[in-house]
């Protein structure tokens, strides 16, 4: 279906939510993030996340759009779009989905309360991967156990390389003049009028192509993503005893290490290689090539995030058509 596109004015005051949330069983307990978002430039108005315990996923993504509405507090707000890869969330606020959940129903009507205070909401169910910024502090709460507010520079600088809600706007759709142009900003939104929004209601926002980008974002988003995982992996060993000793060992740093911890690392030593970034893999056999051996070197996962990768993956394009068992031993075949 072909989704209209509504113009925002330039100098409308427009703020854009986008929320996330997540929880593991095993921690007993769900983070949230989100982010304000200020057009027509996209900077980072305010971002925090949070974190509870006995939360549900579903209870973490209305979690995540209260903490965002609470954001808002001290803006003046004349539109709001609003946008979350919760297909559950975003429908039963629509009131397109039956809200029988009793958490869920209670967090429904908090979020409905501070909605119907603004003058214009509209909200928009979008794919994972453009959710990437929030998705980001949400995890890391979940990780640390802990929300905290968003104030960090570079953290803040990362959220705008993830952030592909960008590209969703359109600068050079419709017939418009030259002035005219340079006045309106399309934005790529599902409907621009209550009975479109009812034809829409299970179409996903759907990206445009910016051929006035002058870096690809996917490449900067890798980029970002690479480090910040490389960060929380390195973290994770770091806490993880035998790992960090096992790193110690191999850079031949043996200070502060007792006698057994050392014997216990010379043991696994010969089967681990640590890479330029200070993260070992694990290589099962002694006898191949450099480069057969980078082709079979696995990455050290620590206890703690074990079932981040098995649920990144699983939730992934291609891991999410394919049962948790295919997903685990293709996990096995390049983690340890």
């Amino acid at each position: 279906m072909s989704i209209p596109r509504p113009v925002v004015n330039i100098g409308d005051k427009v703020y854009v939510i986008s929320f996330d949330g997540s929880a593991k069983a095993k921690r007993e307990g769900g983070a949230f993030g989100a982010i304000i978002w200020k057009l027509s430039g996209w900077t980072v108005e305010k971002a925090a996340s949070g974190y509870d315990v006995d939360l549900t996923v579903n209870e973490a993504e209305y979690r995540g759009l209260l903490l965002a509405l609470d954001l808002l507090n001290g803006l003046d707000v004349q539109r709001l779009i609003v946008c979350g890869d919760s297909n559950l969330a975003i429908r039963q606020l629509r009131n397109k989905m039956d809200c029988k959940a009793q958490g869920l129903q209670l967090l429904r009507k908090k979020c409905w309360d501070q909605l119907k205070t603004l003058p214009k909401v509209e909200l928009f169910h979008v794919r994972r991967d453009w959710n990437a910024s929030a998705d980001l502090i949400s995890g890391q709460a979940l990780q640390r156990q802990a929300g905290l507010p968003i104030v960090e520079e570079q953290t803040l600088a990362d959220l705008v390389t993830l952030n592909r809600l960008e590209e969703l706007l359109d600068p050079t759709s419709g017939k418009l003049t030259n002035d005219e142009k340079a006045q309106a900003l399309p934005v790529r939104t599902r409907s621009g009028t209550r009975q479109e929004a009812e034809q829409s209601v299970d179409e996903e926002i759907r990206p445009v192509e910016s051929p006035s980008r002058h870096l690809t974002p996917d490449v900067l988003a890798e980029m970002v993503v690479k480090r910040i995982r490389m960060e929380r992996i390195r973290e994770a060993q770091d806490e993880e005893s035998w790992i960090h000793n096992l790193k110690k060992f191999i850079r031949g740093d043996m200070t502060h290490m007792t006698s057994r911890d050392a014997s216990n690392s010379s043991k696994l030593a010969q089967q681990y290689e640590e890479n330029e970034n200070g993260l070992p893999f694990y290589h099962s056999r002694g006898d191949e090539s450099s480069e057969d051996r980078s082709a079979v070197m696995k990455l050290v996962v620590p206890e703690t995030l074990k079932d981040d990768i098995l649920h990144h993956y699983h939730s992934s394009l291609e891991g999410g058509h394919q049962g948790i068992g295919r997903t685990y031993h293709r996990v096995r075949q390049h983690f340890h």
